[in-house]
């Protein structure tokens, strides 16, 4: 499961809170949310921890696909 799927789900933390729990940023976690940042291995190992294994290692790595919006703009500026 995706964090994206992992917020959505009812009574799940939100990012803020997850935020707290990992020691970093709201705006780093919706980060990790999107796919435009992927934690490193011990803010991964973490999430996994705080979902109880619900997101996995392979999923946070899965949540960094390319973004159109920004494929768009390194083909304005590239």
């Amino acid at each position: 499961m995706t964090l994206k799927e992992y917020f959505a789900q009812p009574g799940s933390l939100n990012q803020e809170e997850m935020a707290a729990k990992i020691g970093k940023s709201r705006s780093l976690v919706s980060h990790y949310t999107t796919g435009y940042r992927m934690p490193p291995l011990d803010v991964a190992n973490k999430i996994v921890a705080i979902t109880n294994g619900q997101v996995t290692h392979d999923d946070l790595e899965m949540d960094r696909r390319p973004r159109k919006d920004l494929q768009i703009r390194e083909q304005a500026h590239g």
